[in-house]
């Protein structure tokens, strides 16, 4: 097994790692990095709008036809939630809609909520 930690190590959240295994990979957690985005954008004034500005910064791992928009098989198995915390779970909704995500009953509540609710959308 293989994991790649892109986010969440050295730092409170952000926590986005890549499990790889012989027949599968899974993505545990996909969360934001508030340090990270700090650096480079300040709410509501400056805010990342798109998917390309997000992996140009190295705020989503460069992983090609994971995000929505990207075309062929998607290169991983599932994306598997810890827990609703948004640096554990606020960049899966850049995630393609045919990758599996993997949640608790109480978590996928609060994610379908806030996607409703959330002013920016991609």
């Amino acid at each position: 097994m293989r994991v790649t930690v892109f986010g969440g190590a050295g730092e409170i959240g952000g926590n986005q790692i890549l499990l790889e295994g012989r027949e599968s990979r899974i993505l545990l957690d996909f969360g934001r990095s508030f340090a990270r985005e700090s650096e480079f954008f300040h709410e509501p004034y400056l805010a990342p709008r798109t998917i390309e500005q997000l992996r140009a910064l190295g705020l989503l791992p460069g992983i090609d036809g994971l995000y929505r928009g990207d075309a062929g098989e998607p290169p991983v198995s599932g994306v598997f939630i810890s827990h609703a915390h948004l640096d554990h779970m606020d960049y899966v909704r850049y995630v393609r809609d045919d990758v599996p995500l993997y949640v608790g009953e109480c978590t996928w509540r609060i994610i379908t909520a806030r996607e409703v609710t959330s002013p920016r959308s991609v």
